[in-house]
């Protein structure tokens, strides 16, 4: 089932809205949304390639560019007429940073009147009326994601340091919020190993799922979790490329389609 047609159907219909909500969130909070690419680089193997692709002018902004002239015996420095043509290949990975509503409090409930209350950062109680407007504007990450013949190499490292370097450095902000689904093990672990702490779960969450015959939404249990930075920011390491809206790091790597 998963190698069918209906099965890619299914899955380009799950990236569409994807893409649709990125879209939307854009359109939505402007300045308040970035998003950060993890692109590969290659060396341009002949004119008519260099001449295809986006080029890559400034190499001081490229991750791993020394390792790349150690493959190809290239020990000139990063500025040198004698660099080969590079081009800008596949996307390799992406993530989303927004500032949008969001708490993180406990909720109560009052027994006499069978109704929610909501206890604020400061600990004061506000009524179910008030919740949607008394939460506080924060950063929260979302759809951060790495082709699966890219993993492993630091790619998901380097995207979520930029958005705290952002979030830092940009908006002047101290915290991430960000949700892990409880089947995705391996996130949770990733996150909690950055220094993000499980604030308390919502097992009213639901999402997709892929392996029936039918898209059909399920029941699941989310972790909610925050990083609280402390102290100042560290500088980039020379790797960004910024253009309209987007914050781009490239890596020279050649992957494979499959995420």
């Amino acid at each position: 089932v998963h190698d069918s047609p209906w099965k890619d159907w299914q899955l380009n219909y799950l990236k569409g809205l994807q893409a649709s909500d990125l879209r939307l969130r854009r359109d939505r909070f402007g300045d308040a949304n970035e998003m950060f690419l993890a692109y590969e680089v290659k060396k341009a193997e002949s004119p008519a390639v260099a001449l295809s692709k986006p080029l890559v002018l400034d190499l001081n902004k490229v991750y791993n560019l020394n390792s790349l002239r150690r493959q190809g015996n290239d020990d000139s420095d990063n500025n040198s007429k004698d660099d080969p043509c590079y081009v800008k290949g596949k996307l390799l990975g992406f993530v989303e940073i927004t500032q949008r509503p969001y708490g993180i409090g406990n909720y109560e409930r009052n027994d006499r009147q069978d109704k929610e209350y909501f206890i604020n950062d400061d600990g004061g109680v506000v009524g179910e009326e008030e919740t949607q407007t008394s939460r506080p504007i924060r950063p929260v990450l979302t759809n951060l994601a790495v082709r699966k013949s890219a993993r492993q190499y630091g790619i998901g490292s380097k995207l979520l340091d930029e958005c705290e370097r952002h979030v830092r450095k940009r908006w002047k902000m101290k915290e991430i919020i960000l949700e892990v689904e409880d089947y995705n093990s391996k996130a949770l672990h990733f996150y909690l190993k950055r220094g993000y702490a499980v604030l308390y779960s919502d097992p009213a969450s639901r999402r997709y799922d892929v392996h029936g015959f039918w898209l059909r939404k399920v029941r699941c249990r989310r972790e909610i979790m925050r990083k609280v930075f402390h102290g100042r920011p560290v500088d980039a390491a020379g790797f960004i490329e910024t253009g309209s809206n987007l914050i781009n790091f490239d890596l020279f790597r050649k992957w494979s389609d499959n995420w």
